[in-house]
């Protein structure tokens, strides 16, 4: 998360500079339905073999 990204991304608080963007706005992800089970991987999309993503409905990746 950088300074710009915060306030670009509205799911990712100020004082989540410096870290992992999917780890920063899981919480805010999850208040939006709490009925939605969210997950952040920080691991890099490009590392994970194709079979992974069978196993969700919706994959968004995001960087620092």
């Amino acid at each position: 998360v950088s300074e710009e990204s915060c306030r670009a991304q509205f799911l990712v608080p100020v004082s989540a500079q410096g870290q992992n963007r999917a780890q920063a706005s899981l919480e805010r992800a999850q208040n939006l339905n709490p009925m939605v089970e969210v997950h952040a991987d920080p691991d890099r999309v490009e590392d994970k073999p194709d079979d992974f993503f069978l196993q969700f409905d919706v994959v968004s990746e995001n960087t620092r």
